[in-house]
């Protein structure tokens, strides 16, 4: 709840009132400000009683003016701790503001993967595996033999025979 303000300022203000004023001095301010400005009884306009009402039925009950005092004595400022007010528009804006926040940190990081993606080299064709030409009878050189055709081998001069 925030303290209404209204063009004269606070609802003490209106009533034309101290702030620390007793519950009969606020209604007997009430009561004659209701004389001179009642609609059926002058040339006032029913905005001014409307205020009127509402600082006196403010004012006269102990725990809405705790609350309203409670008000008054806050900090001012868009920051203010505890119970910030939220109006009905600040989640909109509040949104729409974490949105383009989002929007831009997108762009952003998108822009720089493409601006990577850019300066990457073209991909180059793996390299090529150099096999040996496999050693012909005639040269010396290592020879694959099936595992097969070992056993039937002979056996090298000094090795163990195996059973």
């Amino acid at each position: 709840m925030s303290a209404p303000m209204s063009k004269t300022g606070t609802f003490y203000d209106v009533l034309q009132l101290r702030p620390g004023a007793a519950a009969d001095d606020v209604r007997k301010a009430y009561r004659r400000l209701a004389r001179e400005n009642h609609p059926d009884a002058g040339a006032s306009d029913s905005e001014a009683m409307a205020l009127i009402n509402q600082a006196y039925e403010t004012l006269s009950s102990p725990e809405k003016r705790a609350d309203y005092d409670r008000e008054l004595t806050r900090p001012a400022g868009p920051g203010r701790r505890p119970g910030r007010v939220e109006l009905p528009g600040d989640r909109l804006k509040r949104r729409a503001l974490w949105a383009g926040v989002a929007v831009a940190v997108l762009a952003a990081a998108g822009g720089a993967a493409y601006a990577m993606w850019l300066d990457e080299p073209e991909p180059q064709a793996p390299p090529t595996v150099k096999t040996a030409k496999p050693a012909s009878p005639a040269e010396p050189g290592l020879r694959l033999t099936p595992s097969h055709q070992l056993a039937s081998w002979p056996a090298a001069k000094g090795a163990p025979r195996q059973p």
